[in-house]
C-alpha cells in the first residue's frame, strides 16, 4: 500500500492524516473514542443507537488516517494533486465582444436589451 499511495496521495493531506492521529481529547481510552465530546464539539443529541453507530464509523475513519500516517513520504514533493497541472488558459487577449442578439439569444425574458429576471428582494 504504501507506493500505491505514495504515487497518488498528495503529502500535505499525509502530513494533515499524521495530525488528525495526534488528536488529543478526542480519544477516551486508547484505540476508543469520546463520542460524547465529539457529539458536544458538533452541538448534536445522539441516542445510544447513533452513538455505537458512529463510533464505529469514526473508529474506521481514524484507522485509515493511521495508515495513512504510517507512509513515508521522505523526499515527495508537496503537491495539491496527483498529477501535475499546467496552466491551461488562454492568454489573456482583448476579442470582439458577443452581439446583444446573441447574448440575449437564449434569455426566457427580454425587454430594451436587458434580461428580465424575477424581483428577489422585496421593498424595504
Amino acid at each position: 500500500m504504501g507506493e500505491a499511495v505514495r504515487g497518488i496521495m498528495p503529502r500535505f493531506l499525509l502530513e494533515r492524516a499524521r495530525l488528525f492521529c495526534d488528536l488529543s481529547g478526542l480519544m477516551a481510552n486508547k484505540g476508543q473514542i469520546d463520542i460524547d465530546y465529539v457529539a458536544r464539539l458538533a452541538r448534536i443529541e445522539l441516542d445510544d443507537a447513533e452513538k455505537a453507530r458512529f463510533s464505529a464509523q469514526l473508529d474506521q475513519i481514524l484507522g485509515y488516517f493511521q495508515k495513512l500516517s504510517e507512509v513515508d513520504v521522505e523526499g515527495v514533493e508537496p503537491s495539491s494533486h496527483a498529477y501535475a497541472v499546467y496552466n491551461v488558459w488562454r492568454g489573456d487577449e482583448a476579442t470582439p465582444a458577443m452581439s446583444v442578439e446573441d447574448a440575449l439569444m437564449n434569455a426566457p425574458a427580454k425587454r430594451d436589451n436587458q434580461i428580465i429576471v424575477p424581483k428577489v428582494v422585496d421593498d424595504a
